[in-house]
């Protein structure tokens, strides 16, 4: 699965995984600070089958998620 998001300006941003109940489960990237797009590819190997969230958040509130499923 990929994902692509954009940060419009430059900003210090986070970008991890997390399930339905709202529990981190992968932690991505750290310190992401150029706007602009990025492309991750989120690797399911290792989570269990369920709905997942793939988010990224920037210390000054920007936060984008998407959500997608893992069937194994």
């Amino acid at each position: 699965v990929f994902a692509t998001v954009t940060i419009e300006n430059d900003a210090d941003a986070r970008v991890y995984i997390i399930d339905e109940a709202g529990h981190e489960v992968r932690h991505i990237a750290d310190g992401l600070s150029q706007g602009g797009s990025w492309k991750f590819q989120i690797g399911k190997e290792n989570l269990p089958s369920g709905i997942y969230f793939f988010t990224l958040q920037t210390k000054n509130g920007q936060k984008w998620s998407k959500k997608f499923m893992v069937v194994k």
